[in-house]
């Protein structure tokens, strides 16, 4: 195996397949190693025997739940934003012809003690049980307003300048009450908590829009969901890499990253059949649990999976984002319920999953602090349900000095942009030049209902 690689991979998580996926059809040598036997890292789709084994060693599935291989458990909930950046990738690489998708059914906040639909439109609002009567007509007024907002006509700006004026200050032009605020700032900008209210507005709008959008482009949700799990998403580009020449090695753990005198990467070694073999390289890019020691931890989450007999949302929905926000839950940060089921291909029929998550607060033990969440989905037997913590890591310097490229942990938002800009970002700093998209129009993607 002693050969040189323009580019080693280490781990199969979605950021590092998108890159691999890329660089291979820019002609790149590509080497991607993950210790793991299965694609996918922490955004890995598992079996039902496998999701034991991670989480329940020792103990076998139980037979009412059917065969192993009819379940496709994420590990983390997610969704596609459906004019977002990741759908753009999909769209540039043609990797959709790999994976089929199909709609989310709805988009939810818990509030008032009950789900309701978020509106996301200046229709929607008008009959949306989530607000009073004249907040409709403020709340239809702001809708509009960012549907027209146009860059390069002042006369669509309200005298607003978004790089200047915060959030707050928009909000505050159309009346908005801080209920209001709460939902469009956490269930459609999906922000996770209200510090963004402080800052600039520019980000906070080009949220709403991108969400405007997505709900737009295919209707009912912004949301789009991978039939036979996220899993599919790494698989796919691991396979466009392929196809161009990467070469791939599962169940194969690192023994030792090779440096120069200077401290700059040269390659890896691995254990083949019994004897070391050297990879070489000038160029890494890793996941963070490749590289503890070039790391920092920023939070904590706590990851939920259960297994549910019935959807908690309203009849003929039996997939869905539910967020609490914050100050519902009298806490920070809010909590995200991503609910699929057998019409996803990730569980039999008669059968939902419900994957629970959100940032660590305090000193109150991780599982008390999403009681509200299991409340909402009447889960009173914990058999069914598999928990985690993971840590937030993020790279301590950018890999111009050594050669190593390490990517960020996947965070508590709801949705794959986040993963992008961090994809974009490794991108630049390995190739020099940024990394130019097929607009959506420009190619297809289709979803079913």
């Amino acid at each position: 195996m002693d050969e040189e690689y323009d580019v080693i991979v280490l781990g199969t998580g979605l950021t590092e397949c998108v890159l691999s996926g890329l660089l291979s059809v820019e002609g790149k040598k590509v080497l991607h190693i993950d210790r793991q036997d299965y694609y996918g890292g922490e955004s890995a789709s598992l079996n039902l025997q496998q999701l034991y084994e991670k989480f329940k060693p020792g103990k076998t599935p139980d037979e009412s739940l059917g065969r192993s291989r009819d379940w496709c458990i994420d590990l983390i909930p997610k969704f596609l934003m459906a004019n977002g950046e990741l759908t753009n990738i999909l769209v540039h690489t043609n990797v959709t012809r790999y994976v089929e998708f199909k709609q989310i059914d709805g988009s939810n906040v818990y509030r008032y003690n009950k789900i309701s639909k978020v509106p996301a439109t200046e229709y929607e609002a008008i009959s949306s049980s989530l607000i009073g009567l004249f907040e409709k007509r403020r709340l239809k007024n702001f809708l509009q307003w960012v549907a027209q907002y146009k860059e390069d006509e002042p006369s669509t700006h309200k005298g607003l300048n978004l790089d200047v004026d915060s959030t707050d200050t928009v909000y505050n032009k159309f009346g908005l009450e801080e209920g209001t605020k709460n939902f469009i700032g956490h269930a459609m900008a999906l922000y996770d908590n209200d510090s963004y209210l402080n800052e600039p507005a520019r980000p906070a709008v080009e949220r709403i829009i991108l969400y405007v959008q997505s709900v737009a482009r295919f209707g009912k949700s912004p949301y789009l969901y991978p039939l036979y799990g996220l899993g599919e998403l790494p698989q796919g580009f691991s396979r466009l890499s392929a196809i161009y020449g990467g070469t791939f090695m599962l169940g194969t753990p690192i023994k030792e990253v090779l440096y120069d005198d200077d401290g700059k990467v040269e390659g890896v070694k691995v254990e083949l059949d019994g004897e070391l073999q050297t990879a070489k390289s000038k160029v890494i890019i890793a996941d963070p649990t490749y590289f503890p020691d070039k790391v920092k931890k920023n939070e904590k989450l706590i990851r939920t999976i259960s297994i549910l007999d019935q959807s908690p949302l309203k009849s003929g929905e039996n997939s869905g984002q539910i967020i609490i926000t914050g100050k519902e839950a009298n806490r920070n940060n809010d909590i995200y319920i991503a609910l699929i089921g057998s019409e996803h291909k990730v569980a039999p029929p008669g059968k939902n999953v419900a994957i629970v998550s959100t940032i660590i607060e305090g000193d109150q033990p991780p599982h008390l602090q999403i009681q509200s969440a299991f409340k909402l989905l009447n889960i009173k037997n914990f058999e069914y349900t598999f928990m985690g913590i993971s840590e937030i890591f993020e790279p301590i310097q950018d890999g111009s000095k050594d050669g190593v490229f390490i990517s960020k942990s996947y965070d508590a938002t709801s949705h794959f942009e986040s993963v992008t800009e961090d994809v974009k970002d490794i991108y630049f700093r390995v190739t020099g030049k940024p990394l130019k998209l097929t607009k959506l129009d420009e190619g297809e993607f289709n979803a079913t209902a």
